[in-house]
């Protein structure tokens, strides 16, 4: 995997800041982009605007930085304090001189360039998978603002994605992700994407996860996308626990199951 180190300096020359930012759309989709500070992955994800300033949600990556968050509504404003000393950025760019942040998705996100020299933090950004990485000297990342879900994950989910739903249109990549994603919150299966990929308690469940070595595979940033994309949401196929080819109309889970909906030429189930 390559990365590119930037130091604040460079940081602050790359990521402009961008009022009213637009987020880059692929296939239909906003992508998101993965936070990592000390090597911790985040619960939120941030968005590449267009022209390239990488935007994040100030009050969980405050949180992940041990910054206390407050938002002003009188001025629209999230102050970011730490030790005394705040910034301030406004949702509107009233003064020319301060942050001009973004209201999204109810959610306030800030550029990352005055987050990493408010905090004096070492940022590295992987342009093949779209993820930041925060160094943050002295940081302990509380649990309340860590993902449930590792770089482990995200990676044999992807490869999975890659080899079930490769030639499948962007919503099919999201669709199996999903399908992940609701067995491990689902009473019936194993609560970790490891144990629900690699689940064999009624047979094996995944064929490709058993031929394949997932971990070693190079998967398309499109999976790796989608990956995230289900994970924050996004799921075209509802509650779905299954998927089948939808030529297989004789399959298990077409003659058991309750048919959700079919895209591409994958059928999903519940």
């Amino acid at each position: 995997m390559r990365r590119l180190f930037f130091s604040v300096f460079f940081v602050w020359l790359l990521l402009q800041i961008c009022a009213g930012a637009a987020p880059i759309v692929h296939n239909g989709y906003e992508l998101p982009v993965d936070i990592y500070i000390n090597d911790t992955r985040l619960s939120c994800a941030g968005f590449l605007d267009d022209t390239g300033s990488v935007f994040v949600p100030v009050r969980v990556v405050g949180t992940a930085l041990g910054a206390n968050v407050i938002w002003h509504e009188e001025t629209r404003a999230a102050e970011i304090c730490l030790q005394g000393t705040s910034i301030f950025c406004y949702a509107d760019d009233l003064s020319g001189s301060s942050v001009t942040a973004v209201l999204k998705n109810n959610s306030f996100y800030v550029p990352l360039r005055a987050v990493a020299e408010f905090f004096s933090c070492g940022v590295m950004w992987d342009q093949e998978t779209f993820t930041v990485y925060v160094e943050a000297s002295g940081v302990v990342v509380p649990s309340e603002v860590t993902s449930p879900y590792n770089a482990y994950d995200v990676k044999i989910l992807a490869s999975l994605v890659w080899l079930e739903a490769g030639a499948e249109p962007m919503d099919g990549k999201i669709g199996v992700a999903s399908v992940i994603f609701n067995r491990v919150q689902s009473s019936l299966f194993p609560n970790t994407v490891h144990a629900v990929i690699y689940d064999n308690k009624y047979g094996v469940q995944f064929p490709p996860a058993f031929s394949h070595d997932l971990l070693q595979m190079d998967s398309a940033l499109d999976c790796i996308l989608a990956v995230r994309l289900a994970e924050h949401g996004e799921c075209p196929c509802a509650n779905a626990l299954y998927f089948s080819p939808a030529s297989r109309t004789s399959s298990w889970a077409a003659k058991n199951r309750s048919y959700v909906t079919t895209i591409g030429k994958t059928a999903f189930y519940h």
